[in-house]
């Protein structure tokens, strides 16, 4: 299982040394937005670019924080996903840590792949 937000709020109150003190209960558009993102992450690890791109809307913004970069919409989306599975074509992706607050959802997740085409301005 994933932790997510709420999953660590059961951690937290077990440990009075916690750092950061009880997390709130996650609102009913959090859990939809979850749930969504839920849905999503066995796509990845398929490669499908089409039924990936087709959970977002078509004015996506998407920040890439690794690579310090902003795609805007489905195309650009799509574009950077075919390129990344085209470099990694055996990629896997395990999410670490789920958090959702508001209308955003923020992973950490592990990529693993070989690299057996140009990726990030590195060839293969």
């Amino acid at each position: 299982m994933i932790p997510t937000a709420e999953s660590a709020v059961d951690e937290i109150a077990e440990d009075d040394t916690a750092e950061f003190g009880r997390s709130a209960e996650l609102l009913p558009h959090e859990r939809a937005n979850l749930a969504t993102i839920e849905t999503v992450f066995p796509l990845w690890n398929r490669r499908d670019v089409e039924a990936i791109v087709a959970h977002y809307a078509e004015d996506i913004v998407w920040h890439n924080v690794a690579m310090g970069e902003v795609l805007r919409g489905k195309a650009q989306v799509r574009a950077f996903l075919e390129s990344l599975f085209a470099a990694l074509p055996d990629l896997t992706i395990e999410v670490t840590l789920r958090v959702p607050r508001g209308s955003f959802v923020a992973e950490e997740y592990l990529i693993r792949g070989t690299h057996e085409g140009p990726m990030f301005g590195l060839p293969a």
